[in-house]
């Protein structure tokens, strides 16, 4: 199962793959840098990965069958 919350003001999308891999996406925002948290459970945000400015992808890999996860991307100001 995949919950996402998106943290962001933008349309934003994840893809499970067979592998436990998701890819989350969302659209460009200039000048912006992304962080992107992983919970699981009812424990707190966990900090997964930060991405550069232009990215628009993130491919989040581990992940266990029959788990709730939630996602969030946060842009950040990169100036």
């Amino acid at each position: 199962t995949l919950n996402l919350a998106v943290n962001y003001a933008g349309l934003a999308g994840a893809t499970a793959m067979n592998d436990g891999t998701v890819r989350l996406t969302w659209p460009a925002l200039a000048n912006h840098s992304f962080r992107i948290y992983r919970i699981q459970g009812t424990s707190s945000p966990t900090l997964i990965a930060g991405v550069a400015a232009g990215t628009v992808s993130y491919g989040v890999t581990g992940l266990l069958p029959s788990t709730d996860y939630q996602f969030r991307v946060r842009a950040v100001n990169a100036s």
